[in-house]
């Protein structure tokens, strides 16, 4: 039997053993007991309750031996003394008779086990088992410690994030709430469990219509969208993400509303200024244009007719000073033509006089003539005129495409299609270039009223869209507009 003892004793480590025992001679026998299979130990014995509760106190021991009976207190009184220190610290009863109903009491007050004395080859297995229970106790202890303490980190996280968050089920009812819904809703969190997250944040009888759980449902991937709350006076920036059982089943989602009133108040700030911005330009072009043809360009033009009379009554000049009128004649007709084309580029007098397509067709006209490149351009029969704004932001997307096109891409070939589709008017521009670096597509580094982000602002102030497509085949520009009627 000692064998078998000997070969599943697993013990290494030196164990403290403190021993409830009237009789010294029993107390080393149970020692002994324990020694034969290899183990060393440290044992201290006790006989009475208060030496007990002072070694309890003084030091932590890996096992108690107990006897029944001891002498007027019990291995009982033994285990009520342990509990009330608060030692989780298995104890063995130890004893010469043990009846079963004693046996059977024994355990139910929380002993380990329990061994006969004339079978006291039995403890050092006893011990064994008792220890691997306290070693499997106290890893379940820690291991609940460790989630109770991180639920207790979550839970105060989950608290201290500034943006509201809901668990919600299947059936959009709140399943957990954290403090900043409470604070945003003027309710308590347990106030919100259960209710509809519908009725209680946006007091309506359903999903909101941007709501992005609905959209999580029918797709089962996050979700992400702009709330606009009028009840609340908030925009919010909704995300929702699926949330998993353990089976791997989605049971329902974390919805997360970030308030971002402050920052689309901002943005739309921006986008008056920059509106305002691309306007002021526009009138500053009108006027410089203006300016030039009435004045610098008028002033150039009785410049040569004073030359040109001088060199029609002057025929005493010698060859030297007429060659320099001949010349300040011919500088100052290219000067005229010169003007006469920045002025028009700067703002043509055809796009208010007759309107988008007079003045897009006299564009592409001058732009072949002047960088070699062929405009191919199909325009609408019998357009009607546009509001002001409307024809100044196509005709000013299409001269910036254009303007790229020569600088950037390469083509030797662009074509301009403007045509009406549906109740919307579409422009497109494209060339068989190089491309644009996707940079270029979605950056808004570039100064306002130059490259994609002025051309994005235009189309925007006037509700139409932008789109861009470029690869290294060429690139398309598409810009769409709601018809409207013309400015009276």
């Amino acid at each position: 039997m000692l064998d078998e003892v000997k070969s599943t004793f697993r013990i290494a480590r030196p164990l403290q053993v403190l021993i409830l025992e009237d009789e010294p001679a029993d107390a080393e026998l149970a020692a002994a007991a324990l020694r034969r299979p290899g183990i060393t130990l440290t044992s201290d014995l006790v006989d009475s309750p208060g030496r007990l509760r002072e070694r309890l106190g003084a030091a932590d021991y890996d096992i108690i031996l107990a006897d029944y009976n001891l002498g007027d207190w019990t291995a009982m009184d033994a285990l009520e003394i342990l509990h009330e220190a608060g030692k989780d610290i298995p104890l063995i009863v130890v004893t010469g008779t043990l009846g079963d109903e004693e046996a059977v009491e024994c355990i139910k007050r929380g002993a380990a086990d329990y061994v006969l004395k004339d079978h006291l080859h039995r403890l050092p297995v006893a011990v064994e088992s008792a220890l691997r229970r306290k070693a499997d106790r106290d890893e379940v202890a820690r291991q609940q410690e460790q989630v109770r303490r991180s639920k207790e980190e979550w839970e105060m996280t989950f608290d201290t994030v500034p943006d509201t968050i809901l668990l919600l089920d299947e059936d959009f009812r709140i399943k957990l709430a954290n403090r900043a819904t409470s604070v945003l809703l003027g309710r308590e969190p347990v106030e919100l469990l259960g209710k509809h997250c519908y009725e209680v944040v946006h007091g309506c009888a359903e999903p909101h219509a941007d709501c992005p759980y609905r959209r999580l449902i029918a797709s089962g991937k996050e979700q992400r969208s702009d709330i606009v709350e009028t009840r609340l006076g908030k925009t919010f920036e909704a995300t929702a993400s699926p949330f998993f059982d353990s089976g791997g089943t989605m049971c329902g989602c974390v919805h997360v509303l970030r308030d971002i009133t402050e920052r689309k108040r901002t943005e739309e700030s921006l986008r008056q200024l920059s509106s305002q911005l691309l306007h002021a330009q526009d009138e500053e072009r009108r006027h410089i244009a203006r300016e030039l043809h009435d004045s610098t360009a008028q002033n150039l033009a009785a410049l040569n007719l004073n030359l040109g009379w001088i060199e029609e009554s002057t025929g005493s000049l010698d060859a030297q000073s007429q060659a320099i009128l001949t010349e300040s004649l011919d500088l100052v007709n290219r000067c005229t033509q010169e003007i006469r084309v920045f002025s028009y580029l700067l703002h043509p007098p055809t796009l208010d006089e007759y309107g988008l397509c007079s003045a897009l067709g006299w564009f592409a006209e001058g732009f072949e003539r002047r960088t070699g490149i062929k405009v191919a351009l199909e325009l609408p029969d019998n357009l009607s005129r546009l509001p002001r704004n409307v024809e100044m932001a196509l005709f000013r997307l299409a001269q910036e495409c254009l303007t790229n096109v020569h600088r950037h891409s390469g083509s030797s070939t662009v074509s301009i299609r403007m045509a009406k589709e549906s109740n919307r008017l579409c422009l497109e521009v494209a060339d068989q270039g190089c491309g644009m670096p996707p940079s270029a597509l979605g950056s808004d580094a570039a100064p306002l009223g130059v490259g994609v982000l002025g051309m994005r602002e235009r189309m925007r102030e006037q509700g139409g869209t932008l789109e861009i497509q470029s690869d290294t085949r060429g690139t398309t520009v598409r810009a769409s507009l709601p018809l409207m009627e013309a400015a009276a």
